[in-house]
């Protein structure tokens, strides 16, 4: 907590440009922040949790951090004309979409060339039954 205090005072105090910005303090910020939590916490007990909360607010969410699979057409091989594809979600778009890209392509970005260590905070299981979610 320390760490936030100080990072907003120097913010503050040294690189806010923002008009009206010499008005802001620490404590206002930390004020803001209890508001917010107190809220959605609010919310989250109202919904009767977090999953229920993010289902009926942003149903789209749940999908995030998971592996599909797609089944695709494959026109290049009369004699496999199908192939499997496996794609990760790992956020939304701006327009709330899911954004897939190639899992080969999400292991690079994780974990960069030869960084096997990051791939260890990936989601732990990121394959589920589609029959129960």
């Amino acid at each position: 907590m320390q760490y936030l205090r100080n990072f907003a005072y120097s913010y503050l105090s040294e690189r806010c440009l923002l008009e009206g910005g010499e008005y802001l303090s620490a404590h206002a910020l930390q004020e803001i922040r209890s508001s917010l939590d107190h809220w959605v916490c609010m919310q989250i007990k109202a919904a009767g949790g977090l999953n229920t909360l993010l289902a009926k607010k942003a149903p789209q969410w749940h999908q995030v951090g998971r592996v599909c699979f797609h089944l695709a057409e494959n026109k290049n091989d009369p004699d496999f004309p199908f192939v499997f594809m496996a794609t990760y979600a790992p956020k939304l778009s701006e327009q709330g979409r899911i954004r897939h890209q190639a899992l080969g392509r999400a292991l690079q970005e994780y974990a960069g060339a030869k960084n096997k260590k990051v791939l260890t905070h990936l989601p732990p299981n990121p394959v589920r039954d589609p029959e129960t979610g």
